[in-house]
């Protein structure tokens, strides 16, 4: 797969030449790119990581989208455990 094959070329090469790929812009890391489980869990970890300072990612559109709908989520799933079940529904 695609994902495959860009995780093994940037892995041969160093962290600058990923930072100025057009990748760099949607995904945290190389492995990122690796499969959509691997994106994900990459982007959870970041979101976690850096709660308090998400903005610092707004450079990278597709990556700060993504951070942006994980903590949105994760937001949610809290809410709904403080709140727990809903009524009637």
């Amino acid at each position: 797969p695609l994902g495959d094959k860009l995780f093994r070329l940037f892995r041969k090469h160093d962290e600058r030449e990923f930072k100025s790929s057009p990748y760099y812009r949607d995904f945290v890391s190389p492995y990122a790119m690796k499969a959509p489980y691997e994106d994900f869990a990459e982007t959870f970890m970041t979101c976690l990581r850096y709660w308090g300072s998400a903005s610092r990612f707004r450079n990278r559109p597709g990556l700060y989208q993504k951070i942006m709908a994980v903590r949105n989520a994760i937001d949610v799933a809290a809410r709904r455990m403080i709140d727990g079940p809903s009524r009637g529904g």
